[in-house]
């Protein structure tokens, strides 16, 4: 079973405006039925204008806020008080202005260890295990962006990355080189990911994962076929339809995935190269259960 709702954005401010009443909705939800809920975040422009609308909602304030854990999905490797960092960032935009306990505040580490950024992935995978435990870890409920060249997280294309929960990245096409990120692994165990995304610049490769059928963008290669949920990003794309500024919806339930409706998504429209404008600014959430 599979079902997508399409919501139209003008702009990067609404696309965050509705993304920000899905998480809080989300959040609900989680908290509702279970005791902790792990909340991933993200950086860039759309992902901090998120963060920005969720301090507004007053909703948000309102949750079990001690019972979040925040995380990131990936840190640049620099001093932990620069204003590159995603987590100096999201502090400006919400977590100073909300009541969360600062031990449920998961940084990933900084130069300022003293720490090389391998031996740095090293701990924040211990940080990982203590938290978690026994229990595999896995998100909630995480935010993710993309770059232009539809990378995610701090995971570029063309590298391989292992399969460890963290990855550290010292050679980063984009600066600054040092980064630490969440693996594809981790990511795609993820219950719920929204897909924050908007600007001309990300037309081309939001068209590339909705045309090519053996995209090799990063976030294309999320839940590909043979990890856990089997749908991949470029799926839920055709699926979404994309057309215009969107934020699309997206529940799927993999083990419920009728061939007939794989049939149908192969055939379904896709969009051509003159549409790249209609699909510059868009928001995906893609839930599994």
């Amino acid at each position: 079973m599979q079902s997508v709702e399409i919501r139209r954005a003008v702009n990067a401010t609404d696309v965050a405006q509705s993304a920000a009443v899905e998480i809080i909705s989300s959040l609900k939800e989680l908290l509702a039925k279970q005791e902790t809920v792990h909340l991933a975040l993200t950086g860039g422009t759309v992902g901090i204008k998120t963060l920005e609308a969720l301090a507004h909602e007053s909703e948000f304030a309102q949750l079990g806020l001690s019972r979040i854990h925040i995380w990131w999905g990936d840190e640049r490797y620099v001093e932990a008080n620069s204003p590159d960092r995603n987590a100096v960032q999201a502090y400006e935009a919400l977590l100073s202005k909300v009541l969360i306990p600062a031990v449920n505040i998961h940084q990933f580490p900084a130069t300022d260890s003293g720490l090389d950024v391998a031996e740095a992935a090293i701990v924040f995978q211990q940080e990982l295990t203590d938290v978690f435990g026994v229990v595999e870890p896995k998100m909630d409920l995480m935010i993710l962006g993309m770059g232009p060249d539809g990378h995610i997280a701090s995971l570029f294309p063309g590298v391989d990355y292992g399969s460890t929960d963290v990855v550290s990245i010292s050679s980063s096409p984009k600066p600054p080189s040092e980064r630490l990120s969440l693996s594809y692994e981790m990511i795609n165990r993820s219950h719920k990911i929204v897909f924050v995304v908007s600007g001309i610049d990300k037309a081309s490769a939001i068209e590339k994962i909705h045309t090519v059928a053996d995209c090799d963008l990063p976030a294309a290669e999320l839940a590909q076929p043979g990890k856990p949920f089997g749908l991949s990003m470029k799926q839920l794309v055709q699926l979404s339809g994309a057309a215009n500024y969107f934020l699309a919806l997206a529940a799927f339930f993999a083990s419920a995935l009728a061939s007939a409706s794989k049939r149908s998504l192969l055939s379904r429209t896709v969009a051509t190269a003159s549409s790249r404008r209609a699909l510059a600014s868009a928001s995906v959430l893609r839930s599994f259960t």
